[in-house]
């Protein structure tokens, strides 16, 4: 890109009708337009160099925000003990997040209740009485242990 001095001076260079510029200002004129372009790669070399720092920086942005989006889960589903983990997705997205664990928590309250009022409606479900006492099946036991056991019910039984 031409300076506006630049310019100015190729417009208003002296020329005769008929005759080329004059060699110099010609070496002039390309040294002031390569001191330009200098310039400008020295600026677009910066520009690069900062974007590429930009983006960096914006990585770790991304990657601290994500970490700190699932810890904000795992808070909000610790929280809240009734619902289950795989109702709220793991996201970047903290409202998401938020949105999810509501439905989730309506969820989880409309099913408690569901179930309260179907254990009110029905009686509860206890046996009319004790079970019948048995004797222990000794089948599967060795005929020592058998012995032992005997011996110890005997004892037991003098000891009264």
């Amino acid at each position: 890109m031409m300076t506006k001095a630049t310019q100015d001076h190729l417009i208003h260079a002296p020329q005769t009708e008929g005759t080329l510029p004059d060699v110099e200002e010609l070496k002039l004129t390309v040294a002031a337009l390569e001191t330009e372009l200098g310039g400008a790669r020295a600026e677009r070399e910066a520009a690069a160099a900062e974007a590429l720092d930009l983006r960096t920086q914006l990585g770790a942005a991304q990657t601290h925000a994500q970490e700190a989006a699932l810890k904000y889960r795992q808070a909000r589903l610790t929280a809240a003990p009734d619902v289950l983990p795989e109702l709220v997705p793991e996201t970047d997205d903290i409202a998401e997040i938020d949105y999810w664990m509501d439905t989730a928590l309506r969820m989880a309250a409309q099913v408690k209740e569901r179930v309260q009022q179907s254990q009110a409606s029905q009686p509860p479900r206890v046996p009319a009485g004790s079970p019948a006492r048995r004797a222990a099946d000794l089948s599967s036991l060795s005929a020592s242990e058998k012995i032992r056991i005997g011996l110890e019910r005997l004892s037991d039984n003098n000891g009264r």
